[in-house]
């Protein structure tokens, strides 16, 4: 069963249609030249609440302004509102850190001013990135404590939305039945009063009930109500968070093409408004999708955006200042208790007992956060290594699936046209041509033993380091071996195939690799030659060198497809003049030989021309 996203709620501001909610933006901004000292305050509150869901910036920018000039009238309030919704909008974009040190701020100053409903709704915020760390003992904690300030001051909907959060930790917990009762507390009070934004919330958290039963399509009945509500007061928050539960849903019904539906939408509107964390879940319902459906070149690019955004929402940094932040308010709340007591002495012990426990506190923590970086880079650099292994095994059993592809069809469709032969057309075939025949089928089937242990030897040499068998080899030779093996092929197009090079011309190479070679480029020059063309083998002595030179007089390659001729691609095949298919991977695999007995291959070639493959080898 796929784990739903976790998403908590905070009662301050009903959220509106966006309709209605730039009518009472464009009428607070009206107001602000009117208005001064704490009434001008209280509407940058309001206005950056009212940007929250969908314009962060905005939201951002009028949170500031409000911190900023309460703080110059000393107005304790206007600062400390600013601080919760600058920590709100900081939280929801993932910044957990930097989000708990605004919300400590500020409830701080609210207990100062003895503030009741903003000390509830600023534990409630607390909670909430207590439940985001996985911390979710101290979060139903500190819920609970929402939850008795909101209920001592007469608060219905933070009453309702503290029940909504308790419910969730208590799902998270495995205590369903204790959930729902919370969910269904939550929903009466919300539907009592209008409340459109409670209610889709609520949708939600019933249907991620159903879903942890796997009972789907009762899930996404609840989850389209919450999207139905959503769309109403136009909340693209909730909307993008709902889009990705809907497409987790219909992963969990094999559904891909829905799945993929409702996953890109989450994904763009969660990268149009700057979502973070849902545009982090989307990626991540991107990536199974794809692999579902083996779109694997998309799971690949999905899986890298997912891992930066991943890495810049949960650096190594934020996670110790979370955890710090969290410390710090733990070591706050205990001073609070500490000033209950009525005797000096003990206050005086007690703070020092508590200073010295700081220092351990912070000593071992920052030993455990050494020892914790130590093993992640360990980690890190012993899982590189490994998935290097691992691609270079796969390279290598590509480049041994490869060969025998290339270099088995060979032979064996020379044998299929001698067989051919021999079964159509034998009652025209005198007895001495038979007996030639037979020669050459047996000539034949030595080469393909011969071809076959090569490879085999090829593979074997690939993964033991240090078995390629360098030797003095005769070139002439092994190049008579391979046109032999690929005359009836040629002969079957009227390709003229010559060798001249001088007999005694030799190199220094592996045996088996250059063979394969030779017979990857003689395969592919009659492939791409037309009926009656032809192929010439030549040598050129360089010092301490020769080249080898394969040309044709075929239809050539083009300048676009030239510069990528060796690159390992399924892309790049292209089909010979009699239709003949290929893998697409000889020559990528050809290079890589080459360059392990020290050479080089390299082509020149002009479209409807033919083409020139050089393979440079030392000879000593």
């Amino acid at each position: 069963m796929k784990k739903f996203l976790l998403v908590f709620f905070t009662p301050f501001i009903v959220s509106l249609p966006l309709r209605a909610q730039i009518n009472e933006i464009d009428s607070l901004k009206a107001l602000l030249p009117s208005v001064h000292d704490t009434v001008r305050m209280k509407l940058y509150f309001e206005l950056s609440m009212k940007y929250k869901d969908n314009l962060t910036d905005s939201a951002k920018y009028f949170a500031n302004l409000a911190i900023e000039e309460s703080r110059k009238l000393k107005y304790l309030k206007g600062e400390a509102d600013g601080l919760i919704s600058l920590g709100r909008i900081e939280r929801d974009n993932g910044e957990l850190a930097e989000g708990l040190n605004l919300l400590f701020k500020s409830l701080n100053i609210y207990r100062e001013i003895d503030d009741l409903v903003q000390i509830g709704n600023a534990y409630n915020d607390i909670s909430i990135i207590y439940a985001m760390s996985d911390d979710y003992e101290k979060s139903l904690e500190f819920f609970l404590k929402s939850l008795e300030m909101f209920e001592k001051v007469d608060d219905e909907q933070g009453v309702s939305y503290a029940l909504n959060n308790i419910g969730i930790v208590y799902q998270v917990l495995g205590q369903d039945s204790l959930a729902r009762a919370y969910f269904i507390r939550s929903l009466n009070i919300k539907e009592k009063n209008s409340d459109t934004y409670g209610i889709a919330q609520a949708y939600v958290n019933l249907a991620n009930v159903f879903a942890d039963y796997e009972l789907f399509d009762e899930a996404l009945a609840y989850y389209f109500r919450a999207d139905s509500a959503y769309a109403l007061i136009d909340n693209k928050r909730g909307a993008t968070r709902n889009l990705v539960y809907i497409a987790n849903m219909f992963l969990e019904k094999r559904n891909a093409d829905q799945a993929l539906r409702y996953a890109s939408r989450a994904y763009e509107l969660a990268k149009r408004y700057n979502f973070n964390v849902f545009k982090q879940d989307a990626l991540q319902s991107l990536v199974t999708i794809a692999e579902n459906v083996g779109d694997y070149r998309s799971a690949l690019k999905y899986q890298k955006e997912f891992q930066g955004v991943r890495d810049s929402l949960a650096g190594e940094e934020q996670i110790a200042l979370q955890e710090q932040l969290k410390a710090k308010f733990d070591s706050e709340e205990k001073d609070r208790k500490i000033e209950l007591l009525k005797n000096k002495q003990l206050l005086d012990q007690a703070q020092n007992d508590q200073q010295r426990l700081t220092n351990y506190l912070l000593m071992a923590g920052l030993m455990f956060l050494v020892i914790i970086i130590s093993i992640l880079g360990w980690g890190y650099a012993y899982s590189k290594k490994k998935n290097q292994t691992l691609k270079e095994l796969n390279k290598e059993k590509d480049q041994f699936i490869s060969i025998l592809s290339h270099d088995i069809k060979g032979p064996l469709n020379t044998l299929k046209g001698f067989t051919s032969i021999l079964t159509h057309d034998s009652e025209k075939l005198s007895k001495e041509e038979l007996t030639i025949f037979g020669g050459r089928i047996n000539d034949s089937v030595d080469n393909l033993l011969k071809l076959i242990n090569g490879i085999l030897d090829w593979f074997y040499s690939k993964n033991s380091p240090g078995a390629l068998t360098y030797e003095h080899l005769n070139v002439s030779q092994l190049v008579d071996d391979v046109i032999r093996l690929y005359k009836l092929t040629a002969d079957q197009k009227s390709i003229n195939v010559i060798n001249k090079i001088e007999p005694g011309i030799g190199c220094f190479a592996d045996r088996n690799t250059l063979l394969t070679v030779l017979r990857n480029l003689l395969s592919n020059a009659v492939k791409y030659s037309k009926n009656g063309d032809s192929i010439r083998f030549d040598v050129s002595q360089l010092v301490n060198q020769i080249k080898i030179i394969v040309t044709d007089t075929g239809v050539g390659i083009s300048k676009a497809d030239l510069p990528h001729l060796f690159e390992y691609s399924k892309s790049k095949v292209r089909k010979g003049t009699n239709a003949e298919i290929g893998s697409g991977l000889g020559l990528a695999l050809s290079k890589d030989l080459i360059e392990s007995n020290g050479g080089e291959l390299s082509v020149e070639s002009i479209e409807g021309e033919g083409s020139r493959f050089m393979i440079t080898l030392p000879v000593s």
